[in-house]
């Protein structure tokens, strides 16, 4: 009888499966490594500045009420290009709110503004005091590709809401 050296064959395929770990392994921490980090995108307001510019509404409750059907806005890059930027105006639970964005190929540059016209079903705000003055507060949510999604409040005065009619 013939003996073949078993130890060597054995040697072999441990070799080849440490290598094939090794390379799992490997492959593993490229991933790991390459996956952006979320925690290091800043968030909308630190990268994006949201101002009012003017709106269409109308007035009830002795003008403490205000159901707003167009949002006008101004929104300027500040902390760098912005890459597909989102908006969306959180509204009651029968109006989801519309989505608003420019084209996703559209970069707004760093110190460049755009301004969008939301136009809504009616968003509901009651006039509340901030720093003195009545306003209306408005949340909505933005975001960017460089930035983490933010929900924001904007005051506005009443003086820059066009009233399109009063309902007591």
């Amino acid at each position: 009888m013939r003996k073949t050296k078993r130890g060597s064959k054995g040697k072999a395929k441990y070799v080849v499966f440490a290598f094939i770990i090794a390379i799992i392994i490997i492959i593993i921490i490229i991933a790991v490594v390459a996956t952006p980090n979320q925690s290091k995108k800043p968030l909308a307001s630190e990268y994006l500045k949201v101002s009012h510019t003017a709106s269409l509404g109308e007035f009830s409750n002795n003008n403490r009420t205000v159901k707003i059907t167009s949002l006008g806005l101004n929104v300027t890059a500040i902390g760098g290009d912005a890459h597909t930027i989102i908006i969306i105006v959180e509204s009651q639970p029968e109006d989801p709110g519309p989505e608003i964005g420019p084209p996703p190929t559209y970069i707004l540059k760093k110190g460049e503004s755009w301004l969008p016209a939301i136009l809504l079903s009616g968003y509901v705000t009651g006039l509340t005091e901030r720093d003195g003055e009545l306003v209306f507060p408005i949340e909505i949510q933005i975001g960017c590709q460089e930035t983490l999604e933010e929900v924001i409040t904007l005051y506005i005065k009443p003086e820059d809401i066009v009233s399109t009619g009063y309902n007591p």
